[in-house]
């Protein structure tokens, strides 16, 4: 069942799906106005919603795709940003500025620091330095892959900001370890579903 209030503060709205959650399930429990979801590649580009032309991206039912993303960032309310995964790390960021991140983070993203250049980005638009909240979500863990996704992204985080005026929150779940939660790329192969991470203001 999924998971809300990952990140526990009332300013903020936020939630995990299981392999046991569709996206509508999410969609149903957490009022939004806007859906963004990013057409994920593996990279490090990053777009400010806020700036984005609504009518270019729209779909359906308010739903709306970025494409060629892997980190979204907006101060709007009730715009619900969307990371879907599968062993990649899912990290959510909140500024009570008002301020939210939904950033994908996988081998390359991680590689090419795209969290890093996401706290960086915030930073140089809104000059928020700390007081950060962020959470990490499911991946695939160092027992089950050669790549320490979360200690690569934590080396971001404190080379970015000071970790000690900030709060990071691990949530410490392996998805291929607990496959029968969520989904695994690489325990259950390309067939493998998805996982979603949100956040909102």
């Amino acid at each position: 069942m999924a998971l809300f209030n990952v990140i526990p503060d009332s300013r903020v709205s936020s939630c995990l799906s299981t392999r046991k959650d569709t996206l509508e399930d999410i969609l149903t429990h957490l009022p939004h106005e806007t859906v963004w979801e990013m057409n994920q590649v593996h990279l490090d580009q990053i777009q400010i919603i806020d700036s984005l032309t609504h009518s270019e991206y729209v779909s359906q039912d308010n739903k709306r795709q970025v494409p060629h993303t892997d980190a979204l960032i907006s101060t709007q309310i009730n715009q619900l940003l969307l990371v879907r995964s599968a062993d990649c790390l899912p990290v959510l960021i909140f500024h009570p500025n008002p301020l939210v991140a939904a950033i994908h983070a996988g081998r390359k993203g991680t590689e090419m620091g795209i969290l890093k250049k996401v706290l960086s980005k915030i930073q140089a638009e809104y000059g928020l330095i700390d007081g950060f909240k962020i959470w990490l979500g499911p991946r695939i863990c160092t027992n089950c892959y050669e790549m320490d996704l979360v200690e690569e992204n934590m080396k971001q985080i404190r080379e970015q900001i000071d970790i000690s005026k900030s709060h990071v929150i691990d949530c410490k779940v392996c998805t291929s370890c607990q496959n029968e939660h969520y989904f695994s790329y690489r325990k259950e192969g390309p067939g493998s579903g998805r996982i979603y991470s949100g956040i909102r203001i």
